[in-house]
């Protein structure tokens, strides 16, 4: 089993729930493009790093963690203005499946932001609101039937993977992850 030190995965923690500047010291489009920025930079890294503690070549770790970025790219295009309930789903249930120190789940960084969009949703409404618990209640129902369902193949060629053993400890953390995001009813 590979861990992450908490020090390392909390970083990602930080990134994601406070950044540098709030919405009100930037523009709202200069505050996401900064943000995104950040994030995408500190996954790249995170995700070569990972491929290389996996065994991966560094130049083949440094190909898989790009494509990794490029898919986030398209994630983060459909940004509106951060919440009142976003930051507090953040600060909450993300520090809770972020802080068991004695084991760190690889990869829950890149399923938080690849996987429900949470970095990159955010709602002004209880409208958006709903829409959101639909959304997400939606994705995870998609993932469970997805890990059941599908062949290994497949499975990779969803999650862009392109190793067989980033594809293990993947869909082993997305289990845990599924059942953890069950338990706490979001």
């Amino acid at each position: 089993m590979i861990y992450v030190s908490r020090e390392r995965t909390m970083m990602f923690v930080a990134l994601q729930v406070h950044p540098h500047h709030t919405p009100g010291e930037l523009s709202l489009s200069d505050y996401q493009s900064e943000r995104n920025s950040t994030v995408l930079t500190a996954y790249e890294t995170f995700n070569r790093e990972l491929a290389i503690e996996l065994g991966a070549e560094p130049s083949v770790a440094a190909e898989d963690a790009k494509a990794f970025v490029d898919m986030q790219q398209e994630l983060l295009k459909d940004e509106v203005e951060p919440s009142a309930k976003y930051q507090e789903f953040s600060e909450t249930t993300l520090k809770d499946l972020y802080a068991n120190a004695d084991c760190t789940w690889l990869g829950v960084p890149q399923t938080i932001t690849a996987l429900f969009g949470l970095t990159n949703i955010t709602l002004k409404t209880d409208e958006r609101v709903a829409t959101f618990d639909r959304k997400v209640t939606k994705r995870l129902e998609d993932i469970k039937a997805i890990l059941e369902t599908k062949s290994e193949r497949q499975i990779r060629n969803y999650f862009g993977f392109l190793h067989a053993q980033q594809y293990a400890l993947y869909t082993s953390r997305m289990r845990q992850l599924y059942y953890t995001l069950e338990k706490v009813n979001i």
